[in-house]
Formats: structure tokens, C-alpha cells, sequence
């Protein structure tokens, strides 16, 4: 590989990084997911292994999570055992992803919230009073961002 596209990967590797560590994320992920996107083609978990320095058990353990979040597609080819990844190439897919994540994590949340505020409703204790009121402030917190939500999703076709 030329200096050259070494310094371009290695520096949007960087940027991807830094987004992994505000949203808390490893940046292991984001190493293997640069290893697919770069590939010319599918590339089996020892390639990755190979091209990231990361052992095969890290590729493993991280590959769910990094299908999950980016727009990986994993997959066999025929009369193979092995798995093979390729990258879509496409932010659609990645904001598709995570916008069914979040729907589905604010809808558990909200039923959550509904449930605490119901069993702490009738309390007269000091403290289960105050935890009533911070909950039903991010009750309210969650309602709007599912109202958001529901709003935009036409913005992907109705897919979240």
C-alpha cells in the first residue's frame, strides 16, 4: 500500500474514532469496521485479523456489534463455511440501524418510566415523591423524542 492511501485510511480511521469515543464506544470497532470498508472485496475474519493486528477472538467478540452499528453485511459464500463481510457503503443504512435501535429503546424506556410512575404514584415516602418527579420529568423527555421520531421516520421510507 502506497504511503499515500495509508495516510488517507489512517486519518478517516482517526475520525472515526474520535465519534466512537463521544458516543463511548471501543475504538477497536471502528479499526475493523475501516478494514471492511477499505476492502476490495468481502474479506473473511482472518484477513481482518491480518489487516488490523487484532486477534481473531477480538474480531469475533466486536463483529456483532459492529454489523449492529454500521452498515456491514455479513455473509457466506457458496460451498464455504466462513464468513465474510462487506461494507454497503451507504449512511442510509447506518442511520436506518440506529434509528430502530432507538425506537425500540425508547419505547422500552417509556414503558419502564410508565411502570415506576405507577408504583411510586401512591407513595407519601419524601424520597420515592422526589425520584416520582425526575421520573416523570424524563417521561416527558421520552415522549417528545418519540413524538420526534415519529414525525421523521417518513424521512426513511416508514423503516423506522
Amino acid at each position: 500500500m502506497t504511503e499515500v492511501l495509508k495516510k488517507v485510511e489512517e486519518g478517516i480511521a482517526r475520525q472515526y474514532e474520535e465519534l466512537a469515543g463521544y458516543f463511548g464506544m471501543d475504538p477497536t470497532i471502528t479499526r475493523i469496521y475501516m478494514a471492511v470498508f477499505f476492502a476490495e472485496q468481502p474479506i473473511g475474519l482472518e484477513e481482518l485479523s491480518e489487516r488490523t493486528g487484532y486477534s481473531m477472538s477480538t474480531i469475533c467478540t466486536k463483529m456483532p456489534n459492529i454489523e449492529k452499528t454500521f452498515d456491514i453485511v455479513r455473509f457466506k459464500k457458496p460451498g464455504s463455511k466462513k464468513n465474510y463481510y462487506r461494507c454497503e457503503n451507504d449512511c442510509r443504512s447506518i442511520i436506518e440501524k440506529r434509528s430502530v435501535i432507538l425506537r425500540k429503546f425508547v419505547e422500552n424506556m417509556k414503558r419502564t418510566l410508565d411502570e415506576a410512575e405507577e408504583l411510586l404514584s401512591s407513595s407519601k415516602d419524601k424520597k420515592a415523591r422526589s425520584h416520582l418527579e425526575k421520573i416523570r420529568i424524563l417521561k416527558d423527555s421520552y415522549l417528545k423524542m418519540d413524538q420526534i421520531i415519529e414525525k421523521h421516520k417518513g424521512f426513511f421510507g416508514g423503516t423506522i
